[in-house]
């Protein structure tokens, strides 16, 4: 899904498939764009640790900024 977490696209995408917000959920590895969408389009989500490890420098940037986020919102993967 292009443009997250921007929440218009997220609702087209849930409109489109003919679901409710209610009956729908995010799964993603990713804070900044899988999760933060789904809340900015009020629907549930389930932050998931990634399947591989990334192995490029701004990937493992971004993760670190992602811990530091989550600790402090008390959101982090136990």
């Amino acid at each position: 899904m292009s443009m997250k977490p921007l929440p218009f696209k997220i609702n087209k995408a849930i409109k489109k498939i003919g679901v409710k917000k209610s009956e729908t959920a995010i799964v993603g590895d990713q804070f900044f764009t899988d999760i933060l969408g789904g809340k900015a389009a009020g629907i549930k989500t389930v932050w998931v640790d990634m399947i591989q490890p990334e192995t490029q420098l701004s990937f493992r940037i971004k993760r670190k900024i992602e811990r530091l986020i989550t600790k402090k919102l008390k959101w982090g993967v136990q």
